[in-house]
């Protein structure tokens, strides 16, 4: 007997996140890049990410 196999689109793919979400996935991420590239030692993609980091932090103040 066959058994089926059902497939769900990701649900960061459905939901809509809102400007704030949105901002806070992204940092999140980047964060987590930055952790990787750190235990990879790769000096290039630490760069990118702090200057990702103080981009947003800028754009974030007031």
């Amino acid at each position: 007997m066959p058994t089926t196999k059902a497939t769900f689109p990701a649900a960061s793919r459905t939901h809509k996140l809102n400007s704030e979400e949105k901002q806070e996935h992204e940092y999140s991420n980047l964060l987590q890049e930055f952790a990787y590239a750190v235990q990879r030692e790769d000096g290039m993609m630490m760069k990118y990410c702090v200057c990702e980091l103080k981009r947003m932090y800028r754009e974030r103040r007031p």
